[in-house]
Order: structure tokens, then sequence, then C-alpha cells
């Protein structure tokens, strides 16, 4: 998942208040960075968990645009603080920070291009640029500790938009218009997404927490499909492997997965806001504030990382319904 991200000229601003201000500079892996650091706090440990603030930004052909943003998401961004990183990736700066610091990142898309072509997204064009800034609000000794912190911002936050709970039930409406007689049997997830099993599995019910694998096609309700894991025409056919309750796919997805069983097939309608929202993607398939569709199978749930198994010991760890 690429996490990269700009803070508006604002909020930066008056993070500069107070603070150190240090130049650019390099990591190992070659990616430039800026530390904005407050004196006084401990830096963060390995195993620590992180409550951030970020937005992401690109920049293509001379125009900027926010892919992302947990202000316009309504909640912070909880992370892992880890002493495993990737070369040129965000995860090098995470051991050097403070509670309390910022960071602002650039990155080439031309690097990316160069090492992955196959792998980066199609917006990703010769000449651009991804900036990461994001904020460390608070930092916490363990996942649990993260986690209650994390339900409860998220519930006050999401309880209290008028305008995401408004827009909610208009979305809601709409689904079930589509839906028509088979929405009487559609489930719903706590936020309001709507899952209609279309066919029934017999494996593990998939539990937050989980590492499950996923066959997916996505579209809008008026049938354009926007990308897909199982149409060889974009290019990826593997299963879509992801760790539930960690933030690291739309929020109506993730929550839709958690409904289903191992072996399940069913169709998940997100609510705009609980999917890109305001922030639609570059590349046209998806407008602002669309509703999702996605036809999904759930062909695997373990409580491990299966992929840890395929690291050698010693290396380091690091489409679409992702949350970037």
């Amino acid at each position: 998942m690429y996490f990269k991200t700009l803070f508006p000229a604002a909020i930066l601003g008056l993070l500069l208040v107070g603070c150190k201000e240090q130049g650019f500079k390099k990591t190992k892996g070659g990616m430039p960075y800026k530390l904005i650091t407050k004196s006084g706090a401990a830096k963060v440990k390995s195993n620590e968990w992180l409550k951030i603030n970020y937005v992401v930004s690109i920049k293509v052909n001379g125009k900027d645009s926010v892919l992302q943003s947990t202000y316009a998401q309504g909640a912070p961004y909880y992370m892992p603080a880890t002493s495993q990183t990737q070369p040129y990736d965000i995860s090098e700066i995470i051991p050097m920070l403070h509670k309390g610091d910022s960071v602002i990142a650039v990155q080439s898309m031309d690097t990316f291009i160069k090492r992955s072509p196959q792998m980066v997204p199609p917006f990703f064009k010769k000449g651009g640029t991804l900036t990461t800034t994001l904020r460390v609000l608070d930092v916490f000794p363990t996942q649990e500790a993260a986690r209650e912190d994390d339900m409860k911002t998220r519930d006050a936050a999401f309880k209290g938009n008028t305008k995401v709970q408004t827009r909610i039930k208009e979305d809601q409406q709409k689904i079930r218009d589509f839906l028509g007689a088979s929405a009487a049997s559609a489930q719903q997830t706590p936020s309001g997404t709507y899952v209609v099993v279309t066919s029934q599995g017999s494996g593990a019910k998939a539990e937050k927490g989980n590492y499950v694998e996923v066959f997916y096609t996505g579209r809008t309700l008026q049938g354009t499909m926007f990308d897909s894991n199982i149409d060889t025409s974009f290019h990826h056919t593997d299963p879509l492997a992801f760790q539930l309750g960690k933030g690291q796919m739309l929020q109506g997805f993730d929550e839709a997965i958690q409904l289903l069983k191992q072996g399940d097939k069913a169709r998940v309608l997100i609510p705009s806001p609980l999917a890109y929202g305001e922030n639609a993607p570059p590349g046209g398939k998806i407008g602002p504030n669309e509703i999702l569709l996605f036809d999904v199978e759930l062909r695997a749930v373990s409580a491990d990382d299966p992929r840890a198994k395929m690291v050698p010991p010693g290396a380091a760890g690091g489409a679409d319904p992702h949350g970037h």
C-alpha cells in the first residue's frame, strides 16, 4: 500500500510554530525527508503504536491532487512502530520519531516505475512525485491500548459528523433501491455497509485481527468496473491479502469481510463515506461521493500471517479496495 502524504499549507504552517526545523536529508534508501521535532518526548520504541494524522497527495503533469486524508476521513490512523524498514519508504523514518513530531517526505514516481513497473498504480507517471507528511499525535505501549483509543476516537468523530451521517443515510436508500427484493436478506455492518451473501462457505468466520485472502471485482452502481483481481485486463490476479481491522482497506470493505466465513461469496455495497468519500482516486472511473459495489469471495482466513512464513530470516517485510 502506498502511504504518501502532504499536509495542507495552513496546517503545515501551524506545525512549524514552536518546533525546531531541520533541513531535508536522505534516508539510507535515498528518500528525501524533513523532520520537524519537538524536544522533551522519548523516541518511539519498536512494537509501540503510533496515532498519526496524514494527507496523501500526488503531483502529476504539474497538477496536485489529494489522494487520501485522515482529515477527510474524520479519524486519525494507527500504526505499529517497527525497526523493520524498506528502502525508499516511509518506514525508514518511523524509528526516528517522537510524540509530537512531523515528517515531510518527497518521493519520485520515476523510482517506483523503474523498480517495479508492473506493480505501480496506473496514475503513476514519469516526472510525478508523492509527498508524505504525517504528524505523531500520540504513542501507545501496546496494540490493545491503541485499539481502545481508536474505537473511542472513530466512534465520536463518525457519530458527530452530521454531513457524513446524512450522506450515509442517502446512500443507503440508493443501495436498497438498487438491491430491490434482495435488500430484505442483506446484512448490515455497524457503520452501514450492505452485504448480500450469494454463496455459503463452510470455513472459519473472519474476525478482526485475522489475515484474509480475497478475490474481488469492484464496480460503481452504474456498472463501471474500476478494479479486479479476477479480470486479467487489470494485470493483477493474486488474491488480495490483508489483516482485518488495521485500516489497510476501505472501512466499508474491511467491515464487510468481517461478516463472512471462509468460502463465502458475497456482494458488498459501500456508502460513499465508508469508501473514498469526496476524495475520489485519480483515473476518473470513481467519482466523488460514489457508492461502490464489490463482488467478493473470501478464499482464506488465518489467525497468523501466512506471508511471514515466506520471508527469509533477517529480511524486511512491506489495489482496489485499499485505503490508499
